[in-house]
């Protein structure tokens, strides 16, 4: 797909939200975004590499989703988080066979249901041939055709008929009614193509530099250290006090409130800011 990177970033910006309201009149910038985007973060925070390529960290992505619920923002679609929490996985995946492992994984971590796999791999498989291809039509059979070779039993190793069943309902009513209204979006011409623009605003700087990391982990370029468990608690920071955080990375506090038994923390960290909730 011609400029493809350019119709992904785009298409993640538009998962920016505003500012959170307690410093809204007291930072310049501060990126924000949708439980979708986060956990398509969390789940590019959590690949690593092993013999056959790109895996996920299931312990590292357990504690990854054990946090979460403390910053998700509400009020989310539960399809369109799923869907684009593996992307990831997609961009540092050229071998089929190897990018149905990882979404396994993928699923397995979520503990998602048989019902969910067929919307998934479908999801997955599209946009693996739109990064191959910029011929619409092959783009829709490819991914067609891998869905219908993809045995569920198999890859997951599954004997329930109740969930082969559910699984095989699931992708028939995907195969005889397939909807790409968020493919003709995400793929949408944009107003502006100027070279560069990825450049222009802070939010899709960020975006672009998410696409440029997985691009990299794809190719083999980038170290990723193993994971190690840090216990690094945030509760104590004051204002302007910058720690290193195990799952967060080099974190800065800017808000520490109580408000109504609920301790609010809004940090800065270099995938974005969060606002952490804790009901006392």
């Amino acid at each position: 797909m011609k400029n493809f990177k350019h119709h992904l970033c785009h298409y993640l910006a538009k998962r920016q939200l505003e500012t959170y309201p307690e410093i809204k009149d007291k930072i310049s910038e501060c990126l924000v975004y949708s439980s979708a985007l986060q956990l398509f973060v969390i789940t590019m925070k959590s690949i690593q590499h092993d013999a056959q390529g790109v895996i996920l960290d299931l312990e590292r992505m357990k504690d990854e989703l054990l946090l979460w619920p403390y910053y998700a923002e509400e009020s989310a679609d539960e399809k369109d988080i799923y869907l684009i929490g593996m992307w990831p996985l997609v961009l540092t995946h050229d071998d089929i066979n190897h990018l149905n492992v990882a979404l396994r994984q993928y699923v397995e971590v979520l503990s998602l249901g048989p019902e969910w796999v067929p919307d998934i791999f479908f999801s997955a498989y599209y946009l693996r041939e739109a990064i191959l291809s910029d011929d619409a039509a092959s783009i829709f059979e490819f991914a067609k055709s891998h869905l219908i070779g993809l045995s569920f039993s198999e890859l997951f190793q599954e004997k329930d008929q109740r969930k082969l069943i559910a699984f095989e309902k699931a992708r028939i009513n995907i195969l005889i009614g397939i909807k790409l209204d968020w493919i003709e979006n995400m793929f949408a011409s944009t107003d502006k193509d100027e070279k560069g623009e990825l450049e222009s605003t802070g939010f899709l700087r960020l975006m672009s530099r998410f696409y440029d990391y997985l691009i990299r982990v794809k190719n083999g370029r980038v170290n990723i250290p193993p994971y190690v468990k840090n216990r690094q608690k945030l509760y104590h920071l004051k204002p302007g006090e910058t720690v290193q955080h195990g799952l967060l990375g080099k974190t800065q506090m800017i808000l520490n409130l109580d408000v109504h038994h609920t301790k609010i923390l809004i940090i800065n960290t270099p995938y974005g800011c969060y606002r952490l909730r804790d009901k006392r």
